[in-house]
């Protein structure tokens, strides 16, 4: 279709630049709506956890108390750290895979906010990585 057949279209339902503007914000933040916090995600995989002995069991506790912390870095340490347990399932592992994506994407998108909690876990890790 060429741009002249749809002139009457858009001449015909005119939205003004500022319009525009806000629908725009507007849509992207509710595309940001559905996203899940890493605390409601870790909640979320409790039952794959919930008959899980031993180190799996201690180790997703470690997760989901540095979750609800806020502590990235201990938590991101105990997901590496967990992940590496052959006793987990496959199941586990996804939800701890899941947990861990999360956790490091609130903390990535809250430095670049600005957060100084989240700014210090990242030097934390990066100066855990290079020993």
């Amino acid at each position: 279709m060429s741009i002249r057949l749809l002139q009457p279209l858009f001449s015909r339902f005119a939205v003004r630049g500022p319009v525009l503007v806000v629908l725009a914000i507007a849509g992207l933040s509710l595309a940001g709506c559905g996203r899940s916090s890493s605390g409601s995600l870790a909640s979320s995989h409790e039952k794959e956890f919930k008959s899980a002995t031993g180190e799996v069991k201690a180790g997703w506790d470690t997760v989901v108390a540095g979750v609800k912390a806020k502590d990235y870095a201990a938590t991101l340490t105990a997901v590496a750290k967990l992940a590496g347990n052959p006793a987990l399932t496959p199941e586990q592992s996804k939800a701890l895979s899941e947990t861990g994506t999360a956790v490091s994407d609130e903390m990535y998108d809250k430095a670049n906010k600005g957060d100084e909690a989240a700014k210090q876990a990242l030097q934390t890790l990066k100066a855990a990585n290079a020993r």
